[in-house]
């Protein structure tokens, strides 16, 4: 008896093994080619927003410099790529912003009585995965990007405004020491000072050292300064010993009426100076004693984050608080959660689809609720809430 072999089966296992081939190789060039791309755009959208931010931030200070009342901004510091199934992303590109070390202002008039008030420059750094960027530096009113590692000069995003019509130099001190890093956003209070630093004692001609990381080989400073009342001086590229970055902007006034010196502190008062309005941080029973005690508090910012979507998402909260307030109640869904602080973040693990939400600030003056209906994958700014004040 004679058994011949069937092999109408080998072909469909053949051309199978091959598809799967196929398969393998059009996910791996996917991952290789693709996913690098849309990573990389979703990273410079960040970069293009965080920008935004940064350049709020910049004049938040400059305005809480020169008012009676506190600036909040928000900074998004990194971003989250988009969800996949069949191939994988690397880790969330995070950010970090912080403030440098502290550098000394100095004003000297013609009796070599000396002014000394000490200023921080101001760090945006980025970790992206597929774009190349450089930090981003608050320096003096002025915002740019630093490529690292480069001959190039600095990209200008903000000019200079401690200029005004070449007549008159107003300076805005950055202190306190202040640093956050992840891909959240982070709320950032900027607080101004109950007095301009006091030049009264000083007499004559003033001659002026502000440190700055715009040094003489970016001949930025000697660019954007027209000499009238104030005078460009150079640049002392030796001036600050512990950082071989920092160079000192040397400038001359005619007289103190031409300057004014103003501090700002990130999160509180800058260190032993009092708060304008007496606005520094307060919370809980400290509220009581607020000069301002019958003021409502108020949302200078709040945001509502659902932006990863699953079975068990997620959701965020930002906020900052202008007033004197008790505490801050936070609900999603029918989660909730409390907190007693000015600023900053809170979570709630949520189910998925559409939630109503709602922000409740509560303090001796009354309170403000507001609330919001949000969907997956979405994002809310203050304008997206509907929000009502009543008084105690």
């Amino acid at each position: 008896m004679r058994f011949s072999r069937d092999r109408r089966g080998q072909s469909v296992v053949v051309g199978t093994v091959i598809l799967f081939g196929f398969l393998i190789v059009a996910l791996s060039l996917y991952q290789v080619q693709v996913v690098p791309q849309e990573n990389g755009q979703t990273e410079f959208e960040h970069f293009e927003e965080v920008q935004n931010d940064l350049v709020e931030f910049r004049n938040g200070i400059s305005s809480a410099g020169s008012s009676e009342r506190p600036q909040f901004v928000d900074v998004k510091l990194g971003t989250s790529y988009r969800t996949r199934t069949f191939t994988i992303n690397p880790p969330d590109p995070a950010g970090t912003l912080r403030t440098s070390d502290a550098y000394p202002i100095t004003i000297t008039d013609d009796s070599d009585t000396t002014v000394n008030v000490s200023t921080r420059f101001i760090e945006y750094r980025p970790r992206y995965n597929e774009i190349e960027s450089g930090s981003t530096w608050y320096d003096n009113s002025v915002l740019y990007l630093d490529e690292a590692n480069s001959n190039r000069p600095a990209v200008i995003i903000e000019d200079q405004n401690i200029l005004v019509d070449n007549d008159t130099l107003r300076l805005t001190a950055v202190q306190n020491d202040f640093s956050a890093s992840g891909t959240r956003r982070v709320a950032v209070e900027i607080y101004p000072t109950t007095n301009a630093t006091n030049l009264s004692e000083l007499n004559g001609t003033l001659d002026i050292r502000i440190p700055t990381r715009l040094g003489s080989g970016d001949s930025y400073w000697n660019e954007s300064i027209e000499n009238g009342s104030i005078t460009y001086q150079g640049m002392n590229d030796s001036a600050y010993p512990s950082s071989s970055e920092v160079s000192a902007l040397l400038l001359q006034a005619d007289s103190p009426d031409n300057v004014t010196v103003n501090s700002v502190g990130i999160q509180s008062e800058p260190t032993g100076e009092t708060a304008k309005n007496n606005v520094g941080p307060v919370s809980g029973s400290e509220s009581s004693s607020d000069n301002n005690v019958d003021t409502k508090p108020t949302f200078n910012t709040l945001t509502a984050n659902s932006s990863k979507p699953k079975s068990n998402r997620n959701f965020e909260f930002t906020w900052s608080i202008e007033g004197p307030f008790d505490q801050i109640t936070f609900v999603a869904g029918a989660e909730s959660t409390t907190s007693t602080v000015r600023s900053g973040s809170a979570s709630l693990d949520i189910g998925n689809g559409k939630k109503d939400v709602s922000a409740t600030v509560e303090g001796p003056g009354g309170t403000e609720e507001c609330t919001a209906d949000i969907k997956n994958n979405e994002f809310l700014n203050k304008s997206g809430f509907t929000c009502t004040v009543s008084s105690a």
